[in-house]
């Protein structure tokens, strides 16, 4: 899971989406992403695992920033990434859809973000 974490963080550097892994450490500024990684104990017969990512953004005030980030990463994942972890592991990211979430505050505005994610280990 840590691979597909690192390999993540960097695709969200390159899409200028400030991220982390489960919790925000820094001085909050809007609008800020945090993501969680959900797997299955499930591996194929051809060692595939699968997982998912919920990314989760949150703005204070307009909505527009959040749809404009789920904009750059759907464009970025809709076809999949593919990368090759160190350890010759390939791990494919694709886009899966956003759902907008109430947060019960006006001004708060926040967007759930589902990538796909099948990693084949060596």
């Amino acid at each position: 899971m840590i691979d597909v974490a690192k390999a993540f963080s960097v695709m969200m550097e390159i899409l200028d989406v400030p991220c982390e892994y489960q919790t925000w450490t820094q001085v909050v500024s809007y609008p800020y992403w945090v993501y969680e990684i959900l797997g299955s104990p499930v591996v194929s017969e051809d060692g595939m695992e699968e997982l998912t990512i919920i990314l989760t953004g949150f703005s204070k005030g307009k909505a527009l920033p959040l749809a404009q980030a789920e904009g750059r990463i759907k464009q970025y994942f809709k076809h999949g990434v593919t990368v090759t972890d160190d350890d010759g592991s390939t791990i494919c990211f694709s886009y899966g859809g956003f759902q907008s979430v109430s947060t019960g505050a006006p001004d708060l505005k926040r967007i759930d973000i589902t990538i796909s994610v099948k990693k084949w280990s060596v």
